[in-house]
């Protein structure tokens, strides 16, 4: 062994360099420097309860690999290797990631969300990708009541499940019991969404609501009920002229009852009740199962529907 260090920065650790070492002697000296070197790292820069197990088998000509088998490592860390030969020094590479660096991550947009908020000048708001769970949506409903100005949502691919949607839905009733006055695009895609937290949005964001226009529930759980919920909101009246709803299953029975309340809605503007707000224009039921039954009835929809522009 001619030189050891180690670089805690970037956690990469230069075990050793050899020239003329028998190759199981070499082994034996890589495997013990390697060993020393990680329990080092470790008192450094790796919680103390983190214990691991290092299996090496170098070779001088070809590229080997590193083996941390973690023995009682805590759920919250997750450990990966590599290494090389490389001109005689093996280099091991060690990626500790953090797994409550996301939560910290989450607890600090969302303070920083709470902190913004109070300015009453938000007009959008993205926060799709950002692993937001049920628990983050309070947040979310606070910011929706204080700033009347927003009017784009963006919460796509997030895990707020039924509960989640329900807290959003709430944060459309102000403080003077009105629907939001600005809000009309609201993106909950991808968020394991069922048709309780469906009915939820139907009853307090949909329902009522003559500024909401642009709704994603793409590529939720919503099945019949849910989309019954809706058809009966739209029917109630409201100003929804975009609805994605793919990549549920909502099967048969759920696309009648969404296509005839289309269509009823659409005689209803089409009669001489004045004031009426515009209709559905773009429907978006790709993936929903709906059958020979549900394919006819959108079809008989479109008959006397002159409002639709986008079918898919």
């Amino acid at each position: 062994k001619k030189s050891a260090s180690t670089t805690s920065k970037s956690m990469s650790i230069k075990v050793l360099e050899t020239e003329t070492l028998p190759k199981e002697a070499a082994h034996k000296s890589n495997t013990t420097a390697i060993s020393s070197l990680i329990a080092q790292t470790k008192r450094q820069e790796v919680p103390d309860r983190v214990k691991s197990v290092v299996e090496a088998t170098p070779d001088a000509t070809t590229s080997s690999s590193i083996n941390l088998c973690p023995a009682n490592v805590p759920q919250h860390l997750t450990v990966s290797s590599s290494s090389s030969v490389d001109g005689g020094n093996f280099i091991v590479k060690l990626k500790w990631e953090d797994k409550d660096h996301q939560q910290e991550k989450i607890k600090a947009l969302i303070n920083n969300l709470n902190v913004t908020a109070t300015k009453g000048q938000l007009m959008m708001i993205n926060l799709s990708k950002r692993g937001l769970t049920w628990l983050d949506s309070k947040a979310i409903r606070t910011a929706m009541c204080m700033n009347p100005h927003l009017s784009v949502l963006k919460l796509s691919y997030n895990n707020l499940g039924d509960r989640g949607s329900a807290v959003v839905a709430a944060g459309f009733t102000m403080p003077d019991n009105t629907k939001h006055p600005s809000l009309n695009v609201l993106d909950l895609g991808f968020n394991a969404i069922g048709d309780d937290g469906c009915a939820a949005l139907t009853l307090n964001a949909v329902a009522g609501n003559f500024n909401l226009s642009t709704l994603f529930l793409s590529g939720n759980h919503i099945r019949q009920e849910g989309a019954v919920a809706i058809g009966g909101a739209i029917l109630q009246g409201c100003s929804l002229s975009e609805l994605h709803l793919s990549a549920n299953q909502i099967g048969e029975a759920g696309v009648q009852a969404l296509a005839r309340a289309i269509a009823e809605r659409e005689l209803l503007v089409n009669s001489d009740v004045k004031n009426q707000p515009k209709t559905m224009e773009k429907l978006h039921i790709v993936g929903i199962e709906m059958g020979h039954e549900g394919t006819t009835t959108i079809s008989r929809m479109l008959l006397n529907n002159y409002s639709i522009r986008t079918l898919c």
